[in-house]
This record gives structure tokens, sequence and C-alpha cells, in this order.
């Protein structure tokens, strides 16, 4: 994300056994501790400071891998998740709360709220990883992603040398919590003709509806993995998007880099063969192709339906924002898509921007660039959002849900005004009128019928339906 792609390949920054380990901001929100932890509670063991902000995928994507070395190492590590925030959102304290529930992080956080600890440890790019040892001294210092065994290599080395300076123990944080009842961070969904599907995310199962609200079908075990086979049997990891195609629903494998085919008759699921993916997010149909946004590459790639494979098709890899033909243009983690007329909208996440797609070239109706965030209405080319991740098109209005501000927000596409028709920008359960109900980090739209706006609002486990011709927003389904 940001400098943080750029620097992946930088890997070890070195060896800076000569500084010594900064304390911890005494006003610091922290999360899974039951008391802040300090210098001096740390003193003994090896511990690895993991700086990330939430939403940036560069980030989730290390989450499974920081999981394992915390497993492997619980006896004398102790993972610390950093969170210096890029966005104003990821400042407080419920939104960073379900940032952690939404990925299962269990490890003790702290919000650096005010860029302390980065600025201490010459922190520039998401995520960075920071390894001191049981003394209190900085070892190494790791950029970017794909330095898990850099890291292991690290810690075997470090603990052979220091293993009179250990005092092992009990890793501070919270043991996981049993899956709940009812939806978990539902995030995309699609409708068609006859069902309405829900990428139900951190339960890792796709959820198939009547237009009524009622359950259908459940598909997935409900335990994370790579598995195909039956509704019951098959294994999701952090499912997204989705998109039906005639007898098919596709989705978004997020975790799992992949693409998923269920044959709605028998409810099978198979995996669609395709060369190496990162995070594929959002799905679209349009025609004969498929869309789908990768977030992990900043790029658009498609597919021929039914059975692909995926290639990239818009976008060079690389993170921004910059317009013209699609071999030259740059997206920064698209995480949305809606298609209507011959245009794909794209929600692109990280730079709090909604792009278009038509004849060839990339254009931008909102944002400014990837440091350019916030909450303003009227015009388009001043408007601002703030990480935006879902999309809905009906009537000539584009719906968008603007994540990180807590709303819903429309971009009339004859007029080019924004306005907001829902959310009042604080997090809450509060229903009623839509201008005066209260969102959490809503992350998917569809269209259902004439006039039903579907919403994940997704830290409040629910799907909510929004007449946008009343106005009146109601419970769809939880």
């Amino acid at each position: 994300m940001g400098l943080g792609l750029l620097m992946v390949a930088l890997g070890l920054w070195g060896d800076r056994s000569d500084a010594r380990a900064i304390p911890f901001p005494a006003d610091a929100p922290w999360f899974n501790v039951t008391r802040p932890l300090t210098s001096a509670s740390l003193r003994g063991r090896f511990v690895l400071l993991d700086f990330f902000t939430p939403g940036c995928i560069n980030c989730i994507e290390t989450v499974p891998s920081i999981a394992r070395i915390q497993h492997r190492f619980a006896r004398d590590l102790v993972v610390i998740g950093v969170d210096s925030p890029k966005f104003a959102a990821s400042r407080h304290r419920p939104n960073v709360r379900a940032f952690l529930r939404q990925y299962a992080i269990h490890h003790p956080v702290v919000i650096d709220r005010h860029f302390t600890l980065w600025h201490a440890y010459h922190v520039f790019a998401w995520p960075t990883f920071v390894l001191i040892g049981p003394r209190g001294h900085v070892r190494h210092t790791w950029i970017g992603q794909g330095h898990h065994a850099a890291i292991a290599r690290a810690l075997i080395a470090g603990i052979r040398r220091a293993r009179s300076d250990l005092r092992p123990g009990r890793p501070p944080g919270r043991s996981p919590s049993h899956r709940g009842v009812g939806l978990q961070g539902p995030e995309k969904i699609a409708v068609d003709r006859r069902f309405v599907a829900v990428a139900d995310t951190r339960a890792d199962r796709i959820l198939l509806f009547d237009h009524h609200g009622r359950l259908v079908r459940t598909i997935g075990s409900g335990r994370p993995g790579l598995r195909n086979g039956s509704a019951r049997q098959a294994r999701f990891d952090h499912p997204q998007g989705l998109a039906f195609a005639g007898p098919s629903l596709y989705v978004a494998d997020t975790m799992n880099n992949a693409i998923r085919c269920i044959d709605l008759a028998t409810g099978q699921v198979t995996t669609i063969e395709a060369p190496p993916l990162n995070a594929p997010w959002a799905l679209q149909r349009a025609g004969p192709w498929l869309y789908i946004a990768m977030a992990g590459d900043h790029q658009i790639w498609r597919m021929r339906l039914p059975h692909g494979p995926p290639r990239p098709w818009a976008g060079v890899g690389a993170e921004g924002l910059r317009n013209g033909p699609l071999s030259r243009a740059f997206f920064a983690q698209p995480m949305g898509l809606a298609y209507a007329h011959g245009v794909l909208y794209v929600a692109d996440a990280e730079s709090s921007s909604v792009r278009a797609i038509v004849s060839g070239t990339v254009r931008t109706l909102i944002g400014r660039g990837l440091f350019h965030f916030g909450h303003r209405n009227g015009p388009a080319d001043h408007a601002l959002l703030q990480h935006d991740q879902g999309l809905a098109i009906l009537s000539g209005n584009l719906y968008i849900a603007d994540t990180f501000n807590d709303r819903i927000e429309r971009l009339d596409l004859g007029t080019h005004e924004v306005t907001t028709v829902m959310g009042t920008g604080r997090t809450g359960r509060r229903l009623g009128q839509a201008r005066a109900a209260e969102l959490d980090e809503p992350a998917g739209l569809a269209v259902l019928g004439a006039r039903t706006l579907l919403i994940a609002d997704t830290g409040n486990n629910r799907i909510l339906a929004l007449d946008l011709e009343t106005g009146v927003v109601g419970l769809w389904a939880r």
C-alpha cells in the first residue's frame, strides 16, 4: 500500500542492535490485553512489532503468516500490532475493533494515533516489521510482504544466542472466541431473478436467500480453507465478491486467492483454474465477461464465462491514481465494481475514488489521490470519500458504500453531484429514516427490484434494505 508496495522487494533493512526499543505512548488505546503493555513487562521476550493500517491489502495479506509466526514461537515471542492509521476512521476504537474481529487477530494491538512509534522506528511504509530482542534492543526491520521465512530464521538464530536472557511465559492476548450465530461480517451482495447471495465473510460461507429475505441454502462448512465439494463440505477463506451467471454463482475467495464457482442447482463448489491471483475482492458480470477487482495487484482482471481463465485487463499493477488507456492506468486497491451501459465503475479504495472504464480508457469521477480523503458532498470533482468499497447503479444514479465514513453516497451520473442518502457518519446501529441511520463500515451494495438498495452493514453484522423512494430503511437479514 503506498510506499509499502514499492518496498516489498527491499526486504531486510538490517541489523540495528545498537538501537533501543521505544516506550509505548502512555495514552495509547490497546486491544486484546487486560492492561497496557510496557517495555518492562516485555523484557525477556522477543517482540515483533507489526506496523499496519486497517484496510491495507498488503497488511491484510500478512495476517495468516504472522499468526503462524506467533503460534510457532509463542514461548519466546510477543507479536504486537501497531495501528499507525492512514485514514481518520482507523484512529477510533470501534473501527479498529471491527477490523481485528474481521480478520481474527488475537495478539495485542495498540493504536499509534500520533505516529509516535512510526517516527521513532523510522517507518515509512505499511506493513513494516520490527524485531526487538529480549534486552530491548532493535534487531531487524523488514519492509513489505513476503518475509515470513526471514523473520522465522532471525528468531531461531536470536533465540539460540539469547537463551540465557529469555524469560518464557504465557503470551499476552486473548483466546480465539467461538463463532456466533447469524451473519458475521457480511461484505458483498449479489442479486439475480431468484436469489440474493451474501458473502458472510468472517464466517467463511455464502448464504442464499430468496427475495423476501428467507434463507434458502448455506454453502460452505463455516471453517476456513480451500476445499471443493458439496455445500456442506466446501471451504472458503474470507469470501468477498459475488456474481450470478446463468446456473452458477461465482465467488471471489479472497484469502485463498481463488475464483470459485457454485452450481446453483446442486450446491457443488469448484475452483476456476487460473494463473496466480492476488486478493480478488469484487466481481461483476457484463455479457460474456466476468470482471475481477484484483485488490492485491491494483488491477482489473477479466475472464470469459464460464471457465476463464482470468487475465489482467486494466492497470499496470502500480498503486496510484492515473487515468488513460487500460495499459497505462494506475489503480489503488480496487474493492467494488458496477456496470451499466458499457461503463465499468470501480470503487478504488486506497485512493478513496470512483473510477470509470469506457471505450478502453480509465477516468476518475471522484477522488484526487492516495492521501486525499474525507467527507465532502457537491460537485464530483470536489467531493471526498474515505476508503469506499462498494457500488451499485440504478436509474442513472451510482450508489457508493463510503465505508470508512459510515455512509452511503449517491453520484448523479447526469448532474455529477454527490449527496448522502444514508448515514450520519457515526458508527452505530440506529435505524429509521435513512439520513438519521447509523452504519458501521458498510462494504457492499446491490439493487433488489425497482427501488430497493440492499446494504451490507458489515460492522453491524446485518443486511439493510433502503427504499430509495421513501427513504425508509429496515432490517433485511441478520
